[in-house]
């Protein structure tokens, strides 16, 4: 079995991908990064650079759209933003004792999306960071999250960084960037929330 096959195994166990249904992405459009957030603790340039304030618009939009379910998609290296579906409930519904959670506590993507993300790391445009919300739970990296992005105690994948989103019936409060770092997933960044998200002439997601 090769490492890849394993990664995959991994997560269909972990319930973080699905087998029996296929996935539906919302049609989405390439965006042009080219506006800066507000002073705030900031990641590394390259990733600086992906989630840029129309970036984050866009990620924001589709928490406040999908609350009070948790929302998923993942940002491309060259700043593309897809929007998944979460396939969760179905997980759910197939299945509730393997897997407890709904979508108003869990993600998981669908084979499509798993399939995309997995071929894309060794493409030219690679997937760079996965996103997902937690309604009305803050943007802390969970112990689910972390045992969904690990492999034999290492990354899954060892160049993406998560993205949790902040929120809650009045909108976005917020989001925290986490990367592997010295043994673990470790905040590395914090972004603001809606007010500082909506800039006059931003483009529309």
């Amino acid at each position: 079995m090769t490492d890849a096959h394993r990664r995959w195994v991994h997560g269909f166990r972990q319930g973080i991908f699905e087998s029996q249904f296929l996935a539906r992405r919302a049609p989405d459009k390439p965006i042009l990064l080219s506006f800066d957030l507000p002073e705030m603790p900031q990641p590394p340039s390259v990733i600086r650079e992906l989630l840029a304030a129309a970036a984050l618009q866009c990620i924001y939009e589709h928490a406040r759209a999908e609350y009070p379910r948790e929302c998923c998609g993942f940002i491309h290296s060259s700043g593309i933003v897809v929007k998944c579906r979460n396939a969760q409930d179905d997980f759910h519904a197939a299945d509730p004792d393997e897997y407890p959670r709904t979508s108003a506590n869990g993600y998981c993507f669908g084979m499509t999306d798993q399939l995309l993300i997995a071929k894309s790391m060794d493409a030219a445009d690679p997937v760079r960071i996965i996103y997902h919300s937690h309604p009305d739970a803050g943007a802390e990296f969970s112990n689910a999250d972390r045992q969904a992005a690990l492999f034999d105690g290492r990354p899954a994948y060892s160049d993406l960084s998560y993205l949790v989103i902040d929120c809650r019936a009045s909108g976005v409060a917020g989001a925290e960037l986490y990367e592997f770092q010295s043994g673990d997933f470790r905040l590395s960044a914090r972004f603001a929330g809606d007010e500082h998200c909506s800039p006059e002439g931003m483009p529309a997601c």
